[in-house]
């Protein structure tokens, strides 16, 4: 019997996979790696070095840096399905493969004002509400930080006191990791499958959550009309979903999901 629903908050709660957030938020990663590429480890170093030379002499030495770099750091981030390379999906992941503090991940992330980009979402606020006339606990998980989630939240036209539980991202300045799954199960003193993690990142949220036990739902958007340039459409690679549940075009559908979950043989049809 479902107990507890926990939900991720970026990408799930609200879309910015192929919106100007994200592609502001992937700006300031690279400028926060070209201001430290000294301290790459040797072989981003190196890898660095090569590809500078190949790029366009159009370019200024800056850019041409820049421009390296990003491929560098597109690499690790995305994946290559190609070549079965999975996605390290995590800004943070990234740093520290690069040789970097994660913490610098995490305060290039908070440098764009994140409540702006976000709107009251009447459909979120609805599916709360009937958490709450159900009296269905839920809770939050996040990397990032109180000062952005909690402003994030009350835009979308939700109570940060609501959720049960809140752990953020600032009480784990070197990040969760997959041992932050294990302080959800501790902290909502439930049996692992009566609990449901809701999050958009496979490998990162979902993985880790199933490997406690959990039923995990994964949250995925509908691709937007790319008319700007600067806005990015793809989509890290994963080998897996880690999902015993799709949510397709945001976490609206899982109002259903809990249902079939606290009347065990209900078809969603999902």
């Amino acid at each position: 019997m479902l107990s507890h629903i926990w939900f991720d908050v970026d990408n799930t709660l609200y879309q910015m996979v192929g919106t100007r957030l994200e592609a502001r938020i992937f700006n300031e990663m690279y400028n926060a790696v070209l201001d430290k590429r000294a301290a790459l480890n040797p072989h981003f170093q190196a890898q660095l070095a090569e590809l500078e030379k190949k790029e366009s002499n159009s370019l200024s030495a800056v850019g041409k840096i820049l421009a390296a770099l990003e491929k560098i750091y597109d690499g690790l981030y995305y994946g290559d399905e190609s070549k079965g390379i999975e996605g390290l999906d995590s800004h943070s992941r990234v740093f520290a493969a690069l040789g970097l503090e994660r913490k610098l991940a995490n305060d290039a992330y908070n440098k764009p004002n994140i409540p702006e980009y976000v709107g009251r979402e009447p459909r979120l606020v609805g599916l709360f509400a009937y958490f709450d006339i159900i009296d269905m606990p839920y809770s939050l998980y996040s990397n990032n930080h109180a000062s952005t989630v909690d402003p994030v939240l009350e835009k979308l036209g939700l109570k940060p006191t609501n959720f049960k539980i809140r752990i953020y991202g600032d009480a784990y300045p070197k990040g969760m990791g997959d041992e932050g799954f294990g302080v959800i199960i501790a902290q909502s003193n439930v049996a692992p499958p009566n609990i449901l993690f809701v999050g958009d990142r496979p490998s990162v949220d979902l993985r880790p959550a199933r490997q406690q036990g959990m039923k995990t739902a994964l949250v995925t958007w509908p691709e937007r009309n790319q008319s700007d340039q600067d806005m990015r459409i793809r989509i890290p690679y994963s080998k897996k979903t880690y999902a015993d549940y799709t949510l397709e075009n945001g976490p609206y559908g899982i109002k259903e999901i809990v249902d079939s979950l606290l009347r065990p043989g209900r078809n969603t049809g999902l």
